[in-house]
């Protein structure tokens, strides 16, 4: 959450609601990144776009153990692979 947020969201009315988004948007408006922020940006785009690939590659691993298993295949060798 921003550091802005003076007050938790819940206890908030519309129009403080309202007042918060726009002080919110007045600010990303204003906000000039700098190089080192760009820098950092990429480097975690390259991290989020790593683990997505990781995690879709848990996935099939596990829907090829399901298969394997399915089809007969040991324990023993579905671990040596």
């Amino acid at each position: 959450m921003p550091r802005t947020l003076r007050k938790k969201i819940a206890d908030m009315d519309s129009e403080e609601l309202l007042d918060e988004a726009d002080a919110l948007a007045e600010q990303f408006k204003q906000w000039d990144p700098s190089d080192a922020d760009r820098d950092r940006a990429a480097a975690l785009h390259a991290v989020r776009k790593a683990h997505r690939r990781a995690v879709l590659a848990e996935q099939e691993l596990a829907d090829a153990v399901v298969q394997a298993k399915a089809r007969g295949a040991s324990w023993r060798q579905v671990g040596s692979m």
